[in-house]
């Protein structure tokens, strides 16, 4: 009772308070006494209710002779008030609080008409839960959470939401919860999430039970159907009344709302968009053309400067450019670009009180009345909500489509639509989709119709539906002068109209403080990628720097080359894991999903791989999928091996190794989430994938020219969608910015996890330090010790170079030394339990007692006591406790302090604590045993003791050999490091030659890399050879056939020199590879072998041109007159004497073709240089890899040369040796 009217005074409090604030806000009299002139009596004004609500019959109640207008939602109410159609608008406190703080116009304009209180609701199906969510919300009350979050989020000064971060457990069962988006402040949208009071109720009280809410967005007038009916579990905070309690079971009340009438101040209202921005009033506003915003922007800012747009993605664009301050769109619009352009915002209230409609032609009455009655069932059935639930997003989470059946054959009805209006009607995969598309959809089937679509300006409508040219629109909002020409349903969703603006600060990307600004900086992207797009959109004043891949961008980044590089964020997360130098530096930038593609000339297949990628979502598959290869944590990937049917249809796959997670090489095979997707998919299928590994630039090409038939996972993009059938997406992966860390903490030695790798860490015997190491460091060297002193001694020492600790320990152990620092990323999460002798009779009683400590909230205060600064307060209590029950014998570890450590000749410390509460509730003495670490399992196995307690973590292993209890400490493990100073002072660092040879080791021998490299360096050679072979031959006979008497000749061999000179070889082979023999199935090493021939030839041709004319015509003469043939003539007096001539230039234009074999990746083939750039996506080292081909090349080089210097001794007189016939020489 006390706590009842400790809320009910603060609520009191909140209103004098506002009183003061808001100049005429107290009303005098009584509850029925009308506000102070000059408003209308409110025994017979209009008033605004909410369907469902307890306003409802209270006004009825209050004021029979009023004309009492009901709305859905108070955000309706509350603009019909605000339009003039209301004289006043009864609500809850909290929501006319809200209003009044929002809109300077409004005011609360009577007192507290009733003394309602909030409660939780549960459906009554479910007792259970609701036992457990009432007794929570008891406990909650009692240890003044509630108290704390009404202060949050009731707020009388106007002052800003604190961030909350709503406890979530991730895996844990549902609990289904109705909530209402449109109650600020007790439930509604704050950057995309569900926030409030309610909200952060029910999200504590479902964690603290081991749920999870699952939030179900509705009108408030649904949520008693959605109990009743089983669609929802729980409700949000509503009133206890006798007709709701029939349906629900309602907790004890949280929070008293009474409720009050809501009014205009004398004197109008403006739309206002924000403080800083330009006045509405006069300002630059865009509009789309035929719409109603067109005309609320004319009457209600008649001073401002209107610009029209036939869509919304063009004035979108146009407020992107700077070239208006604000586009006025509806709601939902307004939230897709919001959701798509982190730039952009809602700057306004809702400006009307519109409702979608759908609108069938005048002279069809039989269609319209068939229509508007399936709509009416569909609303009745619940049919219409859920297709709301699946597309309306404000969370910013996927679509969920339904496919709608469609009746082959039947009588067509024609329907006007704008396929720009996202997510009501839009493209996907060449198809409508999008809330009006399914609706009409299951409307005519339902009636024995199928739609015919007809895409046109949203203008073009009420033209299209007076002509005859179309039957019916897609959803619109009713006018009176629309209403003239189409006959409108009844409505079924509410859109208002609001005002979207860029950010303040010119929309800029918010990035951490002290980096440069993101629209000014240098940024790289990736050829062909998305990003690419993007940056040039957003950030035209940017320098834009393109790579082929994110690892060349990244090394470029670290170079100190670029600010930012723009990248995907899975990608991001890897290079993150590998170099502890970056981090991520902006929110998301986009909402960007990943498909697979299918070439369009392969729609069958298309067909099969969509179909069984939906049915790998449904069942879990790829969920399970992205668990195994998609580690924020930075722990290991977990492969599991696609079987592949051998001698099956082959299906060929366009890939690009350097994008690890998703594709890269891992022990010479082609791994990652999709590789394993893709091979999942085809087998499934029935067939098998070849993967051809590319430039990610090249996938669109190798698919438009039938090289590939599937791509790897990609976005959709209008662009891609015109070569491109993509499926539905598997994964939300959107792009971010990563940047250098401005604040890399350089105090100390490492900064990241992964640069242990190779080192020595110590490990503690006896616990699970090592096993945990091992699993995010498999490298690393770990040394054991039998105490956390020796640890931090040998770590001081320079004899491990990092120990790993429990949370609470590491913390205390870099405040004792402040010569150790702690790595910022947590290793695991830990859970600390104490330990028992395997079935022991005590289990049972022991987690009852923490549970009681758990909710009582004595657990907490020992968090804050021993985990505090404060020493004084680190005693253990004097229990009172006569050992009736007898003995307790505990064993501890004392080197873990705050948990359990030495103070004074005493055990003491958190798990001492704990264990004496314990012994308490048991009735027995503890005894406690100091012990080390290791020893405390034997000893509890061996009898020598009851319990084991000392940061004790909770693993399958124990469980084998112990019972253990409960959790009842959530911390983590992380590694304590030396600081820099400390390493400079007694620690050796790594020698050059050292890092040198590590890095030989990660580029060679790891996953015995150095097969791919012969494998490269094969092909390479290979291409070298038979390329200058065949060059060789090909340029002499270009050089015959110019020297030659015809003219055609000549004329033809000079243009193909000339256009071979021109083309670059790069364009060369991709106009060989993917359109010449883009329908020719012709392994790619072929084609690379012509193009560089053809290359080389034509040069090689002008080399030896310009030898054979070199040669004097008169030894050619004098050759013909002692008899020679023309050919012997060629043969053995002009050719020889023009080799010598060209072979210089010839050996040159050979090495030069050989260094330019490194393009051949482009063309799927992995050569020396592709090679090269796996295994660098692999380590992410530039340096020596680079530094290795660079060498191969120079060897493959020289080796050549000097066969050829060979050739060139033999053929010049001058050098080669002479031997006469019959002259020994000695």
């Amino acid at each position: 009772m006390r706590d009842r009217s400790r809320r009910i005074g603060a609520l009191v409090l909140a209103a004098l308070v506002l009183s003061g604030i808001l100049s005429g806000c107290g009303a005098a009299g009584g509850a029925k006494e009308a506000p102070a002139s000059p408003r209308p009596s409110v025994e017979t004004a209009r008033i605004g209710v909410m369907v469902g609500s307890a306003t409802e019959p209270l006004a009825e109640e209050l004021y029979p002779n009023a004309q009492i207008q009901r709305f859905n939602n108070f955000v309706d109410s509350a603009a019909a008030l605000e339009a003039g159609k209301l004289d006043y608008a009864m609500m809850s406190y909290s929501n006319a609080l809200r209003f009044v703080q929002s809109n300077k116009d409004m005011e609360i304009a009577s007192d507290f008409l009733t003394d309602d209180e909030m409660c939780l609701g549960v459906a009554k199906t479910n007792p259970e839960l609701y036992e457990k969510v009432a007794a929570e919300v008891d406990r909650l009350l009692a240890d003044g959470s509630v108290d704390e979050m009404i202060a949050r989020w009731i707020r009388p000064d106007a002052s800003p939401y604190p961030s909350v971060e709503l406890p979530m457990l991730a895996g844990a069962p549902a609990v289904k919860v109705a909530i209402v988006s449109s109650r600020e402040p007790t439930s509604f949208l704050l950057n995309g999430q569900y926030a409030g009071l309610d909200v952060e109720l029910i999200c504590t009280a479902l964690f603290n039970l081991g749920y999870r809410p699952e939030f179900l967005d509705m009108e408030f007038a649904a949520v008693p159907a959605a109990i009743e009916s089983g669609k929802a579990d729980m409700t949000l905070g509503m009133y206890n009344t006798p007709e709701r309690a029939e349906k629900i079971l309602f907790t004890a009340p949280y929070f008293p709302n009474p409720q009050v009438l809501l009014a205009m101040k004398e004197g109008g209202s403006a739309a206002g968009a924000g403080e800083g921005r330009p006045d509405v009033e006069t300002a630059r506003i865009s509009v789309m053309v035929g719409s109603t915003n067109e005309q609320y922007a004319e009457t209600h800012f008649p001073n401002a400067e209107l610009q029209r747009f036939n869509n919304y993605v063009d004035s979108t664009a146009a407020l992107a450019a700077g070239k208006v301050d604000y586009s006025m769109m509806d709601y939902i619009s307004a939230l897709r670009f919001a959701r798509y352009d982190a730039r952009l915002e809602i700057v306004s209230g809702f400006l009307t009180d519109e409702k979608m409609c759908l609108g069938v032609a005048k002279a069809n009455p039989e269609l319209f009345e068939k229509v508007a009655a399936e709509l009416d069932r569909l609303i009745e059935d619940g049919t219409m909500a859920d297709m709301l639930a699946r597309w309306i997003r404000p969370d910013g989470s996927g679509y969920e489509p339904k496919e709608a059946p469609v009746l082959d054959g039947a009588p067509v009805v024609k329907v006007a639509l704008v396929s720009s209006r996202e997510p009501q009607v839009f493209v996907v995969n060449g198809e409508y989709a999008g809330l009006d598309i399914e609706l009409i959809d299951t409307v005519l089937y339902n009636l024995g119709y199928r739609a015919e679509y007809l895409d046109m300006e949203f203008a073009a409508i009420p033209a299209a539906i007076e002509s005859g040219k179309a039957d019916m629109t897609l959803g619109m909002y009713s006018t009176p002068e629309r209403a003239e020409k189409i006959l409108f349903t009844t409505p079924y969703l509410s859109n208002p109209q609001v005002l979207l603006a860029m950010k303040k600060g010119g929309g800029a990307v918010e990035v951490s403080e002290g980096r440069p600004a993101v629209e000014t900086s240098r940024i790289s992207v990736m050829v062909g990628a998305t990003n690419e797009q993007y940056a040039e959109t957003h950030f035209p004043d940017a320098d834009v720097q393109r790579f082929n891949n994110y690892v060349d961008s990244t090394a470029a980044l670290l170079a100190g080359k670029l600010d930012y590089s723009m990248m995907d964020y899975v990608s991001a997360l890897r290079f993150i894991k590998y170099n502890g130098e970056l981090e991520i530096a902006s929110d998301f930038l986009t909402d960007e999903r990943m498909c697979l593609g299918v070439g369009k000339d392969y729609p069958e297949l298309y067909e099969k791989v969509s179909a069984e990628l939906d049915r790998l979502i449904a069942n879990g598959t790829v969920e399970d999928m992205l668990a195994r290869w998609i580690k924020p944590d930075g722990s290991d990937y977990e492969p599991k091996e696609v079987p592949v049917l051998e001698g099956a249809p082959v299906v060929k796959v366009a890939i690009a190794s350097s994008r690890e997670p998703q594709d890269f090489v891992l022990n010479g095979e082609y791994a990652g989430l999709d590789v394993e997707l893709i091979g999942t998919v085809l087998y499934n299928l029935g067939y098998r994938p070849e993967f051809l590994d590319m430039e990610f630039a090249a996938v669109s090409a190798a698919i438009e020219s039938g090289r590939a038939q599937m791509t790897l996972g990609m976005y959709y993009t209008a662009e891609r969608a015109e070569k491109i059938l993509f499926t539905n997406p598997f994964f939300s992966n959107p792009q971010v910015l990563i940047a250098r860390k401005t604040n890399v903490e350089a105090g100390l030695e490492y900064n990241a996890l992964a640069e242990l790798s190779g080192k020595p860490v110590a490990a503690l015997t006896g616990t699970i330090f090592d096993q945990i190491v091992l699993g995010v460091i498999p490298e690393a060297q770990l040394l054991y010790f039998n105490s956390s002193a020796d640890e931090l001694a040998a770590l001081k020492n320079g004899k491990v170079d990092g120990v790993p600790f429990d949370e609470p320990v590491a913390r205390l152990a870099v405040a004792i030394n402040p010569e150790l620092g702690i790595l910022p990323e947590l290793v695991a999460e830990d859970h600390y339990g104490i330990s028992l002798v395997k079935d022991s009779p005590f289990t049972a009683q022991v987690n009852a007692a923490l549970a009681a400590m758990r909710q009582d909230g004595t657990m907490q205060a020992m968090v804050d006591k021993w985990m505090g600064a404060d020493d004084a307060l680190k005693t253990l209590p004097e229990l009172e406790n006569a050992g009736e029950n007898g003995v307790l014998r505990v064993v501890c570890y004392t080197g873990t302090e705050p948990m359990c450590y030495m103070k004074d000749g005493e055990i003491v410390g958190y798990d001492v604590e704990l264990i004496l509460r314990v012994a308490q509730t048991l009735g027995m003495k503890a005894e406690f045993i100091s012990a080390e670490f290791g020893s405390m399992i034997p000893m509890l196995q061996s009898g020598k003791a009851d319990l084991a307690a000392g940061c004790m973590s909770i693993t399958d292993e124990r469980k084998q050999q112990v019972d253990m209890s409960d959790a009842y400490y959530d911390g983590g493990v992380y590694i304590v490091v030396r600081k820099a100073s400390a390493a400079s002072a007694g620690v050796e660092k790594e020698s050059f030659f050292t890092g040198i040879a590590a890095s030989f080791e990660r580029t060679f021998l790891t996953e015995n890399r150095w097969e791919l490299v012969v494998e490269g360096l094969g092909v390479t050679v290979l291409l070298a050879v038979c390329s200058g072979a065949l060059g060789t031959v090909a340029g002499f006979g270009i050089c015959m056939l110019r020297r030659g008497r015809s003219r055609a000749g000549h004329r033809k061999s000079a243009v193909f020199i000339r256009v071979i000179q021109g083309t670059p070889i790069v364009v060369l082979l991709m106009i060989l590879y993917y359109i010449i023999f883009g329908k020719v199935d012709v392994a790619a090493v072929l084609v690379a072998i012509l193009g560089f021939s053809l290359n080389f030839g034509a040069y090689v041709s002008e080399m030896m041109r310009a030898g054979i004319e070199a040669v004097d015509k008169g030894q050619i003469e004098a050759a013909r007159a002692l008899g020679f043939t023309k050919a012997r003539t060629f043969w053995k007096i002009t050719f020889p004497q023009a080799a010598r001539h060209f072979l210089p230039v010839y050996k040159g234009e050979f090495i030069s073709m050989v260094k330019m074999t490194s393009v051949v990746g482009y063309i799927a083939i992995q050569d020396l240089t592709k090679v090269s750039d796996i295994i660098r996506s692999r380590t992410l080292e530039a340096f020596f890899p680079l530094l290795a081909t660079a060498f191969m090349y120079f060897l493959v080089a020289n080796v050549l040369t000097l066969l050829l210097s060979r050739v060139e001794i033999k053929l010049d007189p001058k050098r080669r040796k002479r031997v006469m016939k019959g002259v020994v020489v000695q």
